[in-house]
């Protein structure tokens, strides 16, 4: 174990064990870095230090001796016990398993955090961690939310009645003409993640659906599968403009692997403002009030009079003598 000399070093890199096989046979391609804090206590109390505000910054950088780079956590005999080098637990990623957030605004005094505005949708439970299968709980916060499909059986003579409703896949029909209609819930939400760089595309959504599995006592008795979404029409790709886009073949049908085979995915500009607008409406008649920034022309704006104004205009003001 050795320490920096803060006056001749200043960066110290090392390679793991297995890191060291992947350049060896040319696999080593390193994509994305993470910065760590771990060996660092910001907060004196926790250290059994009493000092002044002042003094954190100097305490940390100039009073602290740091350790250089540990690339292994275990002694090589228990590595050869797993057996090959392929198949070890990286345990570097339960050593920096919370890394410091890479997506704070340059210059920025405030942490990354989440403003979620639910305009339609019940949340049932909320979590600021994922815990699964693996040694530690991952700073992920999670959602739990419940929709639900109201099913109503109609007679042939009443589809005409129902010309509002333009969606074919909410019917199922009978031989005897008759059919049953679904009314689905929505969950409409606005989330956003502030104090961080403003870009054009800041999330990735994906979808993965729960897999029955037989219970073991090696793991979780359910598997996820992420589902895939329906290729939409590609028109540019590596920054240049296709002279024709590439499109999903003409005897493309969805199936159980797609995310359009259980619901659909809207974002931002493809949500119809009726709904957007419905939801608003919902929430106002309970008396919750949220600042959008969409529109809704339909919707009677409350009256808050100014109690500080007046209604007197210049013509009921009579000239004086």
């Amino acid at each position: 174990m050795r320490f920096f000399d803060n006056k001749t070093e200043v960066l110290d890199i090392k390679l793991t064990r297995k890191g060291r096989k992947l350049l060896s046979e040319g696999g080593f391609k390193p994509k994305f870095y993470t910065f760590h804090d771990t060996n660092i206590i910001y907060d004196g109390r926790y250290g059994g230090v009493t000092e002044a505000q002042n003094d954190i910054e100097t305490r940390i950088q100039e009073e602290t001796p740091l350790m250089r780079t540990q690339n292994t956590f275990m002694s090589s005999d228990t590595l050869e016990d797993n057996g090959p080098i392929s198949n070890l637990i990286n345990t570097n990623e339960i050593q920096f398993a919370f890394p410091i957030s890479k997506r704070t605004t340059l210059g920025a005094q405030k942490a990354p955090r989440w403003d979620l505005q639910l305009y339609d949708g019940r949340i049932v439970s909320a979590s600021g961690y994922f815990t699964g299968s693996n040694e530690y709980a991952a700073p992920i916060t999670q959602l739990d939310m419940l929709m639900k499909y109201r099913i109503r059986p109609y007679l042939s003579s009443e589809f005409e009645v129902l010309t509002n409703i333009d969606d074919p896949y909410r019917f199922f029909y009978f031989e005897d003409s008759s059919f049953l209609l679904t009314f689905p819930e929505n969950i409409i939400l606005d989330l956003q993640e502030e104090n961080t760089p403003l870009e054009n595309e800041n999330f990735e959504i994906e979808v993965f659906r729960y897999e029955n599995m037989p219970s073991s006592s090696f793991g979780t008795p359910r598997k996820l599968k992420k589902l895939n979404f329906i290729q939409r029409p590609v028109y540019i790709v590596d920054g240049v403009l296709l002279d024709k886009p590439i499109v999903p073949p003409d005897d493309f049908l969805i199936n159980d692997s797609h995310v359009e085979y259980y619901f659909d995915v809207m974002t931002d500009q493809s949500i119809p403002t009726s709904e957007l607008c419905d939801a608003v409406k919902k929430l106002k008649q309970r008396g919750i009030y949220i600042d959008s920034e969409f529109e809704c022309p339909d919707l009677d704006s409350p009256y808050f009079p100014d109690i500080y104004g007046t209604n007197i205009e210049d013509s009921d003001i009579e000239d004086c003598e």
